[in-house]
């Protein structure tokens, strides 16, 4: 058996359930998921507007940092380092880069996975 990680790229539709798919893999001790929910890496790979996609983290991350840490510091923390870790591979471009991001921090779990439900758009 592999020591790599199994990965898991879920797609749906809206309403369909992929936030809550998402926090319960976040909550189960095999699975390492990152706390953005929505990536859109391939859609915006299949674009090109990675310039669209890096404007709109930077203005959640400014919205993010101005709210502060409120009532919960170490999501915010969290939030905040994910987001800047997104930035730097949106920045980049690259497939390799993305699933370095997905795996960063994984430890011995062994399933990562990025649930964006608009890679169901996507031609095959």
């Amino acid at each position: 058996m592999s020591d790599g990680p199994t990965y898991l790229v879920g797609v749906g539709a809206t309403k369909a359930g992929t936030s809550w798919l998402h926090a319960a893999l976040r909550r189960h001790d095999e699975c390492h998921l990152r706390s953005l929910k929505e990536l859109h890496f391939f859609d915006t790979l299949h674009t090109g507007d990675f310039a669209r996609q890096i404007a709109l983290r930077e203005a959640e991350l400014a919205a993010l940092e101005a709210r502060g840490l409120g009532a919960r510091p170490v999501a915010f923390r969290r939030k905040r380092r994910d987001l800047r870790d997104w930035l730097a591979v949106l920045g980049q471009g690259e497939v390799a880069a993305y699933l370095a991001y997905l795996t960063a921090r994984r430890g011995a779990r062994r399933v990562v996975a990025d649930i964006t439900p608009a890679y169901a758009l996507l031609p095959e």
